[in-house]
């Protein structure tokens, strides 16, 4: 955080009585800053008001001087009423007007009345930090001059060493909290792999049957067309065996016996035909049930995940 200080205003402000601008806005370096005593020339520039400036500047922003001097200490020497210090000051390039009053006592922030919290979070400071950081008040004790629990205690509120440690915690709760997460993403995904290796010695299995009950149906399949070609061979024999009875046979016992051959080869036909429907009919049978265990122990595998 960069921190400008550009303009300072008073106004009946211990001994500045009409309203008088500082500019504040100057090159790096270090500024003397000097002044003239009109009312008692013989003290030189002592009593020109140079530390009110800084009276001023840290009143503006904390409401107290850096001697810890409040509002009833900060009447005008001129006794009139309407104390206000106005100070602008720019912030990583961000322009703020901070001003505060007496009579009525109010803080605005850019136009807004605000609390104290409101500047502090402003400037990330506190008034400790800003008197012994960046504005070191007349007959304040030095950092050197400070006892080793002050200089310990300036030291965490100048690094905000509790606030470091907050979030430390923070930091450290928050990882506990990641780590219980992945632990128990880690264990649903070892579930989950474990799920889908059994998942996948199912469909093996599954696979493995089919293709037993296809090597089984193709076996089959040839038994019955050898079945079938025997039968086409026997009945071909018949046909045969008739032609040759026909040739046999004359007179009327002909038309009779013929009859007869054709009643008994349509039997045998109408036999044939009952013996591979029914076949035909028992394969379905086989092929339908097969699916509907498949479908059954995959519904019970996706449903079961």
């Amino acid at each position: 955080m960069k921190l400008e200080l550009e303009t300072l205003t008073l106004k009946h402000f211990k001994s500045y009585g009409k309203s008088t601008t500082i500019e504040l806005a100057r090159s790096p370096g270090l500024h003397f800053v000097c002044g003239d005593n009109h009312l008692d020339p013989q003290l030189g520039s002592n009593g020109a008001g140079k530390s009110t400036l800084w009276d001023a500047l840290c009143w503006c922003l904390y409401g107290r001087t850096a001697a810890n001097l409040r509002n009833p200490d900060l009447r005008p020497w001129s006794g009139k009423k309407g104390t206000k210090v106005a100070l602008q000051l720019r912030l990583d390039r961000q322009v703020y007007n901070i001003e505060r009053t007496i009579s009525p006592n109010s803080l605005q922030l850019d136009g807004k009345t605000v609390g104290q919290q409101t500047i502090d979070r402003l400037l990330c400071m506190s008034f400790d930090t800003f008197t012994n950081t960046v504005l070191l008040g007349q007959a304040r004790p030095l950092f050197f001059d400070l006892t080793p629990r002050g200089k310990m205690e300036l030291f965490r509120d100048v690094l905000e060493l509790e606030r470091w440690e907050a979030r430390s915690k923070m930091a450290l709760a928050a990882t506990l909290e990641y780590a219980g997460k992945m632990q128990q993403v880690d264990k649903e995904a070892n579930i989950l792999q474990g799920r889908l290796t059994e998942t996948d010695s199912v469909l093996q299995k599954l696979k493995e049957k089919s293709e037993a009950w296809l090597a089984e149906r193709q076996s089959r399949v040839k038994v019955n067309q050898s079945e079938i070609d025997d039968l086409k061979v026997r009945l071909e024999k018949n046909q045969a065996r008739r032609d040759e009875l026909d040739l046999a046979l004359d007179g009327d016992g002909h038309l009779f016996l013929w009859l007869f051959r054709s009643i008994i080869i349509v039997v045998i036909i109408i036999i044939i035909i009952i013996i591979i429907i029914i076949i035909i009919i028992i394969i379905i049978i086989i092929i339908i049930i097969i699916i509907i265990i498949i479908i059954i122990i995959i519904i019970t595998v996706i449903f079961g995940v």
